[in-house]
């Protein structure tokens, strides 16, 4: 998987630890407890995830 720079509402993704601009991305789904309950989890919505390369800081976004 490759690393990118991101770019978030115009504005250039920079890591508050370590001040890094590459990052991994990957998705996550947000779980709730009704979903899960009902055992309808593929209706929950996802976040993306942007992981700094240098400290693997983790930025969620929801879409």
């Amino acid at each position: 998987m490759d690393s990118k720079e991101v770019d978030v509402a115009g504005n250039k993704l920079v890591c508050p630890v370590c001040s890094g601009i590459k990052f991994w991305e990957r998705k996550t789904q947000l779980n709730t407890r009704g979903a899960t309950f009902f055992g309808v989890d593929w209706a929950n919505r996802n976040a993306n995830n942007y992981v700094c390369e240098n400290c693997s800081y983790m930025f969620w976004f929801h879409n």
